[in-house]
């Protein structure tokens, strides 16, 4: 299989395994570690992006602009300033010699029409648009998409698009949802509860929506120190308990770990629809347990009672905060090792696009029906949003809830009323 995966042109491919890299783009890194997938599963994987890429072992990188004009655009920038979207003047410009770049490259190289994947990541339009081959979005977490073939990182954001698009009534097969891979050996190893230190973290961009001033009301509430490190401006929320509060700035991987690894819970109560919340895998494979919102990509990937708790109300969050050491640490990390390894991950991006290339080929443009596709002989990743909940019943477990008592005769009582949060 050949897979064309398209960088950005406001900023270079680098590799996210460096310890003490701080790196802002999440959708790097996420393109990064799907372009290793592919190529570690013996496909031929084509990147075109920014001079300077770094891209994986076996992966071929192509130019896809002037390394002088981005340098001139982008290059002084600071590792922590936002990047200039701007497609004005000489930012469109540029953008556009990239879109012609990748669309010279995947024309030149792509061979029969609509025999190869393009892999992309928040779209630039010119690059795309009307290209003879199976464009599709590997990871979308972002508020737009545009190709027909889409993969979403949780059913959550998947089902927020529909919305958006009024599209009730479905009959779009096309659109899939594939778990987030994650690199498990950069963290950890896991921190027993009893060896864990007494502070709660914040670990994500420091704005209201992402939540930082509740996880601070909760650790006030609580009388408990917290931490907060990401970008931005912290001070607001820090002035609200500036004795027991710090912000840690801007982390490296590193540090995070670290964080991650000796934290009681991290705090993640984001007030909007999160598409996935990347940050609460991370700390579930270190060991942390999560206390998040009970909607958008959390409900999918914290396993209420056993990873961590999914709240409503601040009455919720404290008491889960002051409970959250009846969560295990090691089934934090087991779970997210079961679900989100790049094995798993892979083998589902693989059959994905297996199914996209049987497609009749005049039938893309348009929009694939599902009978448009000639049969698989063999099915490796049937359920490509499956979550492996098996290891919650591979032996006795005390369920996270109780089941009330109170059952009438005859009714099933699997249909009876569950206590919200046993405590």
């Amino acid at each position: 299989m050949r897979i064309f995966v398209t960088g950005f042109a406001h900023t270079q491919t680098i590799d996210p395994r460096d310890e003490d890299l701080v790196n802002v783009c999440p959708f790097t890194e996420q393109l990064w570690y799907f372009a290793k997938m592919m190529v570690d599963r013996g496909h031929e994987v084509i990147h075109i992006g920014m001079p300077g890429s770094v891209v994986p072992a076996g992966v071929e990188h192509v130019d896809g602009a002037s390394e002088e004009v981005w340098r001139v655009l982008y290059g002084s920038r600071g590792p922590l300033e936002p990047f200039i979207l701007s497609i004005d003047h000489a930012y469109g410009k540029h953008w556009n010699d990239f879109a012609a770049k990748v669309r010279q490259i995947v024309l030149a190289r792509g061979g029969e029409p609509y025999s190869s994947i393009v892999a992309t990541l928040c779209p630039y339009e010119p690059a795309i648009k009307d290209l003879p081959q199976i464009v599709v979005e590997v990871g979308i977490g972002y508020p737009k998409a545009v190709s027909p073939f889409r993969v979403y990182l949780s059913n959550a954001w998947r089902h927020f698009h529909e919305g958006l698009e009024g599209n009730w009534g479905g009959d779009k097969w096309y659109r899939q949802v594939i778990p987030l891979g994650l690199n498990l050996d950069l963290f950890g190893p896991v921190v027993p509860t009893r060896d864990k230190q007494d502070f709660f973290l914040v670990q994500t961009r420091m704005l209201e929506p992402k939540g930082v001033r509740i996880a601070v009301q909760v650790a006030r509430e609580l009388q408990t120190p917290i931490i907060l490190t990401g970008r931005g401006d912290a001070s607001p929320f820090v002035a609200e308990w500036p004795q027991g509060a710090k912000y840690a700035g801007i982390s490296s991987l590193k540090v995070r770990r670290e964080l991650m690894r000796s934290a009681k819970a991290l705090l993640s109560p984001t007030r909007y629809v999160e598409p996935l919340g990347a940050v609460a895998l991370e700390a579930m494979a270190s060991g942390c347990p999560v206390i998040s919102s009970d909607f958008g990509g959390f409900t999918e990937t914290v396993v209420h009672g056993y990873t961590g708790w999914r709240c409503n109300t601040f009455d919720e969050y404290v008491w889960a905060a002051r409970n959250a050491d009846r969560i295990d640490p090691f089934t934090c990390r087991a779970w997210v090792e079961r679900n989100n390894n790049f094995e798993r991950v892979g083998a589902a991006y693989e059959e994905y696009f297996e199914s996209l290339l049987r497609l009749r080929a005049g039938k893309l443009k348009a929009g694939a029906d599902w009978l448009d596709a000639g049969p698989a002989t063999e099915r490796k990743m049937l359920g490509r949003a499956f979550r492996d909940y098996s290891m919650f019943y591979d032996g006795p477990h005390e369920p996270p809830v109780e089941i009330r008592q109170d059952i009438k005769p005859g009714e099933n009582p699997e249909a009876g009323i569950y206590h919200h949060l046993r405590g």
